[in-house]
């Protein structure tokens, strides 16, 4: 009754053709709206990996623990995740540190191998061809990834983490790298593995935290100690 007179405010109420226009510029009453879906552009069932979120760090000298390195095309930047059985039936997968250029890699990932217990760690060398001469320079030992194992890899984190037995801390970085992941075929393979959505789209969180994974799972298959090793491979 002060700014506008009710016989108007009835009026309109009369008048309308749409009763959601009315209610959001009269009474500021506005309609509800089914929540947005969150998809991604793989079949990564991207809300099972978010419900998946919780108090789920990877630290800890416990046996068992894996790194993992992705570099981004051209060695712009790289980062590195980790990961470590949980349960029987839970792996648990954090990233550890995204950071502009190659160069701080290797004193990194020896660092964090030692708090993690002497962790396997796991990449695929043709990825990181930038970072394997400087891993080898401080000793660390790692596991190169072939195609078949890549693509193995890419198709077993698909299927545990919509099964929801990957856990994780609520890393919104890794979150986002998932969601915009796109994938590409590996043509001998048979299989696929991440790629770039768009060129400012990092996919190195979805690769590191795919690659840990399968580095649990392998670890568990083929126990450390019976691996040959062969010119800085373990």
């Amino acid at each position: 009754g002060t700014w506008i007179d009710p016989s108007a405010v009835e009026e309109q109420v009369a008048r309308a053709l749409d009763r959601d226009e009315l209610l959001a510029e009269r009474f500021a009453v506005w309609p509800n709206r089914p929540d947005a879906v969150v998809e991604s552009l793989s079949d990564l069932d991207l809300q099972a990996w978010i419900d998946a979120a919780g108090a789920h760090p990877v630290e800890g000298t416990a046996p068992g623990a894996v790194i993992a390195i992705a570099v981004s095309r051209g060695g712009g930047s790289a980062t590195i995740a980790a990961g470590r059985r949980v349960d029987s039936v839970h792996i648990a997968v954090e990233h550890k540190k995204t950071g502009g250029g190659t160069l701080w890699v290797a004193a990194y990932v020896k660092k964090l191998k030692a708090e993690l217990g002497d962790a396997l760690v796991v990449l695929d060398a043709k990825n990181a061809t930038a970072i394997v001469a400087s891993l080898q320079g401080v000793g660390v030992k790692f596991m190169s990834m072939n195609l078949d194992e890549i693509a193995a890899a890419h198709a077993l984190f698909i299927e545990h983490s919509n099964a929801g037995a990957i856990v994780h801390r609520d890393q919104p970085e890794v979150t986002a790298s998932l969601q915009f992941a796109g994938v590409r075929a590996l043509t001998r393979s048979g299989g696929q593995t991440w790629e770039a959505s768009e060129a400012k789209k990092p996919i190195t969180q979805a690769q590191a935290v795919t690659w840990a994974v399968w580095g649990v799972l392998k670890r568990e298959s083929s126990p450390e100690k019976k691996r040959p090793i062969v010119r800085g491979y373990a």
